[in-house]
């Protein structure tokens, strides 16, 4: 087989059981089908790197602030008081920034980035960096075994890492693709979880080895 000429590639990985990371469930396999084109994977990084920029825009447009002038405020135009004979200053709105409850000036205003990002070239960005880790990928069968009674579950999880020659330490990403919640049982542990169709390419590139929960 030609590797060089061939666009579909298919990695078969055996499915482990949850009880034991070491032991892999008899004539079972998890296929993955990348359609890679091998000979311009040279430019990978540059594609990647900008597809990782346009999402870090996206998540960071959710938390902009935004502040109200004056024209947005919902108050009457009802003079607040006389012209003159208080000895006071003059005042002509409840919406004036002097005022409490008025508007803002030149404060923060939420920016609409309208830009484009092709499906495909999300898919072809997560397939390349899945093929590149495709050495610390981990099946791992979680169905049969929720809800979990283990009186101290990090303790199991780190011996579990152990046993597959992976350091606790290191940075390790377990993807959901079950609809069992399964974030109760990492609140201590520090260990990205991602639900699979939250799944970002930085997430996949930040992190050393990655669990797939099927």
């Amino acid at each position: 087989m030609n590797i060089k000429a061939s666009k579909n590639l298919l990695l078969f990985y055996p499915i482990r059981t949850f009880t034991n990371w070491t032991k892999f469930l008899y004539k079972s396999f998890f296929i993955f089908k990348f359609k890679l084109n091998i000979d311009n994977l040279k430019k990978q990084h540059i594609f990647i790197s900008d597809i990782i920029k346009k999402e870090k825009i996206l998540l960071n447009l959710k938390h902009q602030i935004t502040v109200k002038k004056r024209s947005e405020i919902n108050k009457s135009n009802k003079k607040p008081r006389q012209q003159k004979g208080l000895g006071l200053a003059r005042a002509g709105s409840f919406k004036s920034p002097l005022w409490r409850g008025g508007g803002v000036i030149f404060g923060p205003k939420a920016k609409k980035v309208n830009f484009k990002i092709q499906t495909k070239q999300i898919k072809l960005s997560k397939e390349i960096l899945l093929f590149n880790k495709r050495q610390n990928l981990l099946i791992i069968n979680s169905k049969l075994i929720f809800p979990i009674y283990i009186y101290n579950f990090k303790t199991y999880l780190n011996f579990q890492l152990q046993k597959c020659g992976i350091n606790s330490l290191s940075k390790i990403l377990i993807i959901n693709t079950t609809n069992l919640n399964i974030l109760n049982y990492f609140k201590n542990i520090p260990i990205k979880i991602v639900n699979i169709f939250h799944l970002l390419s930085s997430d996949l590139l930040f992190n050393d080895y990655i669990c797939i929960f099927i």
